[in-house]
């Protein structure tokens, strides 16, 4: 499934109580969401990944690339210690690079414990992303109950670094083409005038022979999202 498919998922959520979208629908807006991540998010989103991570390991081994991942290699840009093993197109390849890379000393960790890694470093960690936010407030102050957003999936770049030092770093831009708010309705977007860009940084570490991620704790992790409204649907 595409990162941007992931974002057109229906959802079951009771009406919002904010989404205070008062323009009218024929008139353009500018709105940007400059989302701090704080410990609520990162506690919510955590959660989720460490849930994934237990139910993956025990039923694939702590050994075991997660499907999600072995395919997504090909699609986004992967790197282990700053080198990419990304070829475009090319699940074989991909997969040839990792397999040579990880055969060296220094990332035995890593072949030990890709079976957690492969668990959440893969498109899905956006959906969860975006779970573990309750609202968005714009510059302006109105505040937005968010879904999901729909990408344009030819201008979206998608990194993701593994390092034999336990550290893991998820980073994305991308043009947005509309925004899914919770209860149904759509902001609809002028796609050459909105963007998403996002960073997460994660240390994974062993806990009683498993492996589990916690905040990295560096400040640099941030999420911004600017959408040119065009209407509503």
């Amino acid at each position: 499934m595409r990162f941007t498919d992931l974002f057109r998922t229906s959802s079951k959520t009771p009406p919002p109580q904010y989404n205070n979208l008062n323009s009218n629908i024929n008139r353009s807006s500018e709105y940007i969401f400059d989302l701090s991540i704080n410990q609520e998010i990162e506690r919510k989103l955590l959660k989720t990944i460490n849930n994934n991570i237990s139910s993956d390991v025990t039923k694939h081994g702590s050994s075991v690339m997660n499907h999600s991942m072995q395919v997504d290699i090909p699609r986004m840009n992967y790197y282990i210690n700053g080198q990419k093993i990304s070829v475009p197109g090319s699940e074989h390849e991909s997969i040839v690079n990792y397999s040579n890379l990880i055969m060296r000393p220094e990332n035995q960790w890593i072949q030990e414990n890709i079976g957690a890694l492969s668990s959440f470093m893969h498109q899905g960690i956006f959906p969860d992303f975006f779970g573990a936010v309750d609202s968005w407030t714009a510059s302006n102050g109105e505040i937005w109950n968010i879904e999901m957003i729909t990408l344009d999936r030819n201008h979206t770049e998608n990194d993701f670094y593994i390092s034999s030092s336990g550290i893991v770093k998820i980073m994305s831009q991308a043009k947005v083409k509309n925004v899914m708010l919770k209860g149904g309705d759509f902001v609809l977007a002028d796609v050459n005038n909105s963007h998403f860009s996002l960073q997460l940084s994660f240390c994974v570490v062993k806990n009683n022979g498993r492996c589990m991620v916690t905040p990295l704790m560096q400040g640099s992790d941030r999420c911004r999202l600017k959408v040119k409204k065009t209407g509503m649907m």
